[in-house]
């Protein structure tokens, strides 16, 4: 079997890889496996077969039953992040018999924005519509339901905190590479945005997976492309950036 992880920081496509990764009867991959809301995140086939208590008590040995769950996968694998459970994100990273997939979104104003607008709004993650409509019973029953007031998810642009989360951001990915390497171990690089138009060509052969095949996610960007609509001061959103001369951050 082929272990690996997904090694990352929110709202950077983590979800979009994992779930279409997942697509393939080849691969087993999770989410994050160290979420309060496990049930959100493990496949709910395997959740009998699990040892909650390790995750508090052996994380390491808690990674290594979920790389066993499924002996017969050609690849199995999940997602973390730096803060999840520190413990379990050392020996993933210093271990040389778990290919970590490094995925980045290097427009920190997006991923930024994002984090924002889901703690706000609550809402992390759009799915696709299922292809079959609802019945018409199901469609009276939400209809008479109240809906709330929208939300508006604009935020609001602040200079030093966004300076506190870019450097975070920098220096996670820092040390992501720096473990690895220090461990002489390997690791592949994933761009967002190659990722998200679909070329998976690197990640095949980083797991040595048959060429071809159509990965498949209900996973949807949620937010506007354009940067200066996702907040309430855009003027100062366009100011930072020219200063800085990162323009092309504009529109993702």
């Amino acid at each position: 079997m082929i272990k690996f992880c997904i090694v990352s920081t929110a709202r950077s496509g983590t979800s979009y890889l994992a779930t279409a990764l997942a697509s393939s009867p080849m691969v087993t991959c999770h989410g994050e496996i160290f979420h309060p809301n496990h049930r959100e995140h493990i496949a709910a086939e395997y959740l009998d077969m699990l040892d909650l208590n390790l995750r508090e008590h052996d994380p390491t040995a808690f990674v290594d039953q979920i790389y066993g769950l499924r002996p017969d996968a050609y690849a199995a694998g999940f997602k973390i992040f730096r803060g999840h459970n520190d413990i379990a994100l050392a020996y993933i990273l210093a271990s040389n018999d778990i290919r970590k997939i490094i995925l980045r979104r290097e427009n920190a104003l997006a991923s930024y924005s994002s984090l924002l607008i889901a703690e706000k709004t609550g809402h992390w993650q759009e799915r696709a519509m299922p292809a079959v409509p609802p019945t018409r019973s199901e469609t009276t029953e939400n209809s008479e339901v109240k809906q709330a007031d929208p939300i508006d998810p604009r935020v609001t642009f602040d200079p030093a905190s966004f300076l506190t989360y870019w450097d975070w951001e920098r220096d996670t990915f820092d040390h992501y590479h720096g473990a690895i390497i220090a461990a002489g171990g390997g690791f592949l690089d994933v761009d967002y945005l190659i990722l998200t138009s679909g070329d998976f060509s690197n990640i095949e052969g980083f797991l040595d997976l048959p060429v071809g095949f159509r990965w498949q996610t209900d996973i949807r960007k949620l937010n506007t492309s354009h940067m200066l609509d996702r907040f309430h001061n855009p003027a100062d959103v366009l100011a930072f950036t020219r200063e800085r001369k990162l323009e092309h951050w504009l529109r993702e």
